[in-house]
């Protein structure tokens, strides 16, 4: 599992960095958010008619795939990669805890106990990329 936090900084990245490019500069500003059309035709940047994605020629967009990617909006993953790099940083805090204590305590269980606890936080967040190249079926809970 050594392998798995570098897996998944890397695979944050890659999200971090398609959100980031998907955000647009409109009079200045950035733009992340985004929206839904009343006449459900498109789904467009927040405070602009700039369509994202729209439906198939002179039809309708279909509801649930524009909710859902409303709902996947840059903001929104640019949150969930800074949750999840919390995340990380919480795993290596636990262990370096563990590491500090290890020559004090030959048992430190509550440093212990939230270095496996967050290592199964850790091998939940890589399921979604079970199909990246890079990924270890070692890794999957």
């Amino acid at each position: 599992m050594e392998n798995l936090p570098a897996f998944l900084l890397a695979r944050i990245t890659e999200d971090e960095s398609a959100a980031r490019a998907a955000v647009r500069v409109i009079d200045s500003r950035e733009t992340a958010g985004w929206y839904w059309s009343g006449a459900g035709d498109a789904v467009f940047l927040d405070g602009t008619s700039v369509p994202v994605a729209c439906g198939p020629w002179k039809q309708l967009m279909d509801q649930a795939s524009a909710r859902h990617i409303v709902r996947n909006d840059p903001e929104r993953v640019l949150a969930e990669c800074d949750a999840k790099r919390r995340i990380l940083s919480a795993h290596r805090s636990a262990q370096d805890a563990v590491t500090a204590t290890a020559g004090d305590d030959p048992t430190p269980s509550e440093p212990l106990g939230a270095v496996e606890a967050l290592g199964l936080v850790l091998r939940f967040m890589a399921v979604p990329y079970a199909d990246h190249p890079e990924y270890n079926p070692e890794w999957m809970p």
